[in-house]
Protein backbone atom coordinates (compact mmCIF):
# COMPACT_ATOMS: atom_id res chain seq x y z
CA UNK A 1 0.00 0.00 0.00
CA UNK A 2 2.87 2.35 1.07
CA UNK A 3 4.32 1.37 -2.38
CA UNK A 4 1.52 3.15 -4.35
CA UNK A 5 1.21 6.08 -2.04
CA UNK A 6 4.94 7.49 -1.65
CA UNK A 7 5.77 6.57 -5.50
CA UNK A 8 7.96 3.26 -5.36
CA UNK A 9 5.81 1.35 -7.81
CA UNK A 10 5.49 2.20 -11.58
CA UNK A 11 3.63 5.21 -11.00
CA UNK A 12 3.35 7.50 -7.74
CA UNK A 13 -0.05 9.05 -6.44
CA UNK A 14 0.07 12.29 -7.88
CA UNK A 15 0.64 11.11 -11.68
CA UNK A 16 -1.96 8.79 -11.08
CA UNK A 17 -4.26 11.09 -10.08
CA UNK A 18 -3.21 13.67 -12.70
CA UNK A 19 -4.46 10.90 -15.56
CA UNK A 20 -7.29 10.65 -13.86
CA UNK A 21 -8.17 14.63 -14.02
CA UNK A 22 -6.88 15.01 -17.75
CA UNK A 23 -9.04 12.02 -18.70
CA UNK A 24 -11.97 13.19 -16.78
CA UNK A 25 -12.10 10.28 -14.67
CA UNK A 26 -12.46 12.42 -11.21
CA UNK A 27 -12.80 15.61 -9.83
CA UNK A 28 -10.00 17.48 -8.65
CA UNK A 29 -9.31 16.03 -5.31
CA UNK A 30 -9.16 18.82 -1.99
CA UNK A 31 -5.20 18.01 -1.32
CA UNK A 32 -4.16 17.65 -4.71
CA UNK A 33 -2.65 21.29 -4.74
CA UNK A 34 -1.10 21.30 -2.04
CA UNK A 35 0.34 17.87 -2.88
CA UNK A 36 1.63 19.05 -5.97
CA UNK A 37 3.66 22.36 -4.47
CA UNK A 38 4.57 19.67 -0.98
CA UNK A 39 4.84 16.24 -2.85
CA UNK A 40 5.40 13.11 -0.64
CA UNK A 41 9.10 12.54 0.46
CA UNK A 42 10.61 9.49 -1.27
CA UNK A 43 11.24 7.03 0.83
CA UNK A 44 15.43 6.19 0.91
CA UNK A 45 16.83 3.52 -1.40
CA UNK A 46 17.09 -0.10 -0.37
CA UNK A 47 21.07 -0.72 0.13
CA UNK A 48 22.04 -4.65 0.41
CA UNK A 49 21.72 -5.90 3.53
CA UNK A 50 25.63 -6.94 4.77
CA UNK A 51 26.15 -10.50 5.08
CA UNK A 52 26.65 -12.10 8.30
CA UNK A 53 28.95 -15.13 8.66
CA UNK A 54 30.24 -16.80 11.64
CA UNK A 55 33.58 -19.11 11.88
CA UNK A 56 31.15 -22.19 12.67
CA UNK A 57 29.30 -21.92 8.48
CA UNK A 58 32.73 -22.60 6.72
CA UNK A 59 33.07 -25.60 9.21
CA UNK A 60 29.47 -26.78 8.65
CA UNK A 61 29.65 -26.64 5.37
CA UNK A 62 32.95 -28.38 5.04
CA UNK A 63 31.24 -30.99 7.58
CA UNK A 64 28.01 -31.39 5.18
CA UNK A 65 30.39 -31.74 1.87
CA UNK A 66 32.25 -34.66 3.37
CA UNK A 67 29.02 -36.21 5.13
CA UNK A 68 25.99 -35.03 2.29
CA UNK A 69 23.97 -38.01 4.37
CA UNK A 70 23.86 -35.60 7.21
CA UNK A 71 21.85 -33.37 6.22
CA UNK A 72 18.85 -35.73 6.42
CA UNK A 73 19.50 -36.46 10.35
CA UNK A 74 16.23 -36.04 11.94
CA UNK A 75 15.86 -32.98 14.60
CA UNK A 76 13.97 -33.11 17.81
CA UNK A 77 12.84 -29.46 17.89
CA UNK A 78 11.17 -29.96 21.56
CA UNK A 79 14.11 -30.84 22.94
CA UNK A 80 15.88 -28.11 23.23
CA UNK A 81 19.28 -29.53 24.66
CA UNK A 82 19.79 -32.05 21.79
CA UNK A 83 21.90 -30.96 19.20
CA UNK A 84 22.35 -31.89 15.56
CA UNK A 85 25.72 -34.30 15.43
CA UNK A 86 26.66 -31.62 12.85
CA UNK A 87 26.63 -28.95 15.04
CA UNK A 88 28.13 -30.96 18.02
CA UNK A 89 30.92 -32.13 15.68
CA UNK A 90 31.64 -28.36 14.13
CA UNK A 91 31.77 -27.11 18.26
CA UNK A 92 34.30 -29.65 18.99
CA UNK A 93 36.60 -28.41 16.05
CA UNK A 94 35.82 -25.00 16.84
CA UNK A 95 36.86 -25.58 20.41
CA UNK A 96 40.39 -27.14 19.05
CA UNK A 97 40.62 -24.45 16.65
CA UNK A 98 40.12 -21.87 19.39
CA UNK A 99 43.78 -23.99 21.16
CA UNK A 100 45.63 -23.20 18.02
CA UNK A 101 45.39 -26.20 16.21
CA UNK A 102 44.60 -26.11 12.41
CA UNK A 103 41.64 -26.54 11.36
CA UNK A 104 42.34 -29.68 8.23
CA UNK A 105 44.02 -30.98 12.16
CA UNK A 106 41.00 -30.05 13.90
CA UNK A 107 38.38 -31.97 11.85
CA UNK A 108 40.66 -35.29 11.69
CA UNK A 109 40.92 -35.48 15.37
CA UNK A 110 37.19 -34.85 16.20
CA UNK A 111 36.94 -37.18 13.01
CA UNK A 112 38.78 -39.93 14.58
CA UNK A 113 37.72 -39.40 18.07
CA UNK A 114 33.73 -39.52 17.04
CA UNK A 115 34.95 -42.72 14.77
CA UNK A 116 36.28 -44.40 17.71
CA UNK A 117 33.62 -43.35 20.05
CA UNK A 118 31.06 -44.62 17.31
CA UNK A 119 33.02 -47.97 17.17
CA UNK A 120 33.16 -48.44 20.88
CA UNK A 121 28.98 -48.56 21.28
CA UNK A 122 29.11 -50.74 17.72
CA UNK A 123 31.64 -53.47 19.70
CA UNK A 124 29.09 -53.65 22.45
CA UNK A 125 27.26 -56.73 21.92
CA UNK A 126 24.13 -57.62 23.46
CA UNK A 127 24.40 -61.04 25.26
CA UNK A 128 23.20 -64.16 23.44
CA UNK A 129 19.17 -63.90 23.95
CA UNK A 130 16.90 -67.22 23.26
CA UNK A 131 13.86 -66.52 21.01
CA UNK A 132 11.18 -65.79 24.32
CA UNK A 133 13.55 -62.63 25.56
CA UNK A 134 14.62 -61.20 22.45
CA UNK A 135 10.84 -60.45 21.99
CA UNK A 136 10.24 -59.29 25.88
CA UNK A 137 12.77 -56.82 24.95
CA UNK A 138 11.57 -56.12 21.61
CA UNK A 139 7.96 -55.35 23.27
CA UNK A 140 9.47 -53.22 25.78
CA UNK A 141 11.17 -51.48 22.96
CA UNK A 142 7.65 -50.84 21.01
CA UNK A 143 5.95 -49.64 24.83
CA UNK A 144 8.97 -47.18 24.77
CA UNK A 145 8.55 -46.06 21.21
CA UNK A 146 4.55 -45.26 21.98
CA UNK A 147 5.15 -43.68 24.64
CA UNK A 148 7.75 -41.12 23.69
CA UNK A 149 5.36 -40.24 20.61
CA UNK A 150 2.29 -39.93 23.13
CA UNK A 151 4.28 -37.41 25.19
CA UNK A 152 5.17 -35.76 21.78
CA UNK A 153 2.26 -35.35 20.37
CA UNK A 154 0.92 -34.00 23.75
CA UNK A 155 3.46 -31.69 24.01
CA UNK A 156 2.06 -29.54 20.85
Amino acid sequence: MASKVFGVGKRCLIQHTHRLLRNGAIEKPLWYDTALRYPPISPPPRTASKQITFPEDALLKRYYEKNPTARDEIIDTFDSASKVPAAIFVSKQLELMKEGIPEEDAYEMVESKLMNETEQKSSVHAPDMDTASMKEAFDRWVDAEAEFWQKSTERR
